[in-house]
């Protein structure tokens, strides 16, 4: 794919999943490759992950990104309810991630 479809699949996935209300963003970042705002209900992707990575990447992050979103309410009631857990622990979020065959891990290394 090249950058102008995978900003439109990218932007196609996150509205089905998420709804009409989620938006997708590209930032120039050097450390990020995928970051998903709760309270501004958008997902930012790094130019960088968009322009040079394979394909099976950039969908292990996007997915990666909507599988925050997805596995939010379940996050919340966790904390709601006083248990410190990290979000990548949580089992609803590795649940979304198995099934879009994404990774759960909290950091990952991006060769460019």
């Amino acid at each position: 794919m090249n950058v102008g479809e995978r900003v439109k699949y990218a932007e196609q996935m996150v509205k089905e999943y998420l709804g009409e209300d989620h938006k997708l963003y590209l930032k120039n970042t050097r450390r990020m490759l995928g970051q998903m705002d709760y309270r501004e209900k958008k997902i930012t992707l790094s130019y960088k992950l968009v322009a040079r990575s394979s394909d099976e990447f950039f969908d292990s992050v996007l997915f990666h990104e909507i599988a925050h979103g997805l596995s939010h309410d379940s996050y919340l009631r966790y904390y709601r309810a006083g248990m410190k857990v990290d979000f990548h622990q949580c089992i609803e979020f590795k649940r979304w991630c198995a099934y879009f065959g994404s990774h759960s891990a909290r950091a990952i290394r991006f060769n460019s």
